[in-house]
């Protein structure tokens, strides 16, 4: 088995980055700069966590400073600890301060096609019912769709932290992962077909690249603080 060690101080970007082209990834944020401790013993919901689970549930050891007595121990699963190691995964860090984290390695997609559309006002009835009837019949796990509703600029991708022309829109991202262990999978076109059927939109947007590269946008289409 192979594991991915980081600390806690450590984001999602780097740890990606780190790890970008070696044929491994672990379960990191949707956003860059989000630290992989609170991350992973909150549960830690990724991109992948589809396809790969929750970061939390690959974990197979912490190093933590006991509260009690401030002695460093490895908890896991099977030795003396292991209800530490339970109540870490998912329950926050209030059990003891977690100084490195031991994820169970997943195989690196290496290719992504991400795809931005701000859904016109005719089509957004028709856009509910085939999100409904994708979430239904979905078979890949490594494809991921977003969609809401809400103020956004005309440019979603914007780096202006303050572009000067918002409106209400109906959005839907599309994120298809490259499955690393299936020849056989369906393109993004494929994937997404009965998605986009029938729509018409005011914008749209799509992007290949590489797995570490998504952040390159995600911290945009997900930004903490100003568009929060």
């Amino acid at each position: 088995m192979t594991v991915v060690a980081y600390q806690g101080g450590t984001t999602g970007y780097q740890v990606a980055s780190a790890l970008s082209g070696s044929g491994y990834i672990a379960v990191t944020p949707r956003i860059g700069n989000v630290g992989m401790g609170g991350f992973s013993t909150g549960g830690g919901i990724g991109f992948l966590a589809g396809a790969y689970g929750f970061a939390s549930d690959r974990l197979v050891a912490v190093d933590v400073v006991l509260p009690t007595t401030g002695k460093m121990v490895t908890a896991t699963a099977s030795n003396r600890y292991s209800d530490l190691f339970w109540a870490l995964r998912g329950g926050g860090g209030q059990f003891g301060c977690v100084t490195t984290f031991y994820q169970k390695a997943a195989p690196e997609p290496t290719l992504v096609a991400v795809s931005v559309y701000y859904i016109d006002s005719e089509s957004v009835d028709q856009s509910q019912k085939n999100i409904v009837d994708f979430f239904n019949n979905n078979k890949d796990p490594f494809a991921v769709v977003y969609y809401g509703y809400g103020l956004f600029p005309d440019n979603i991708l914007d780096p202006d932290p303050a572009p000067s022309s918002f409106a209400v829109r109906t959005f839907l991202i599309t994120g298809w992962f490259e499955n690393p262990l299936d020849p056989h999978q369906e393109s993004a076109n494929v994937t997404f077909g009965t998605l986009l059927k029938g729509l018409t939109f005011d914008v749209s947007t799509s992007y290949a690249f590489d797995y570490v590269q998504l952040y390159l946008i995600a911290d945009s289409l997900f930004p903490y603080g100003f568009r929060r």
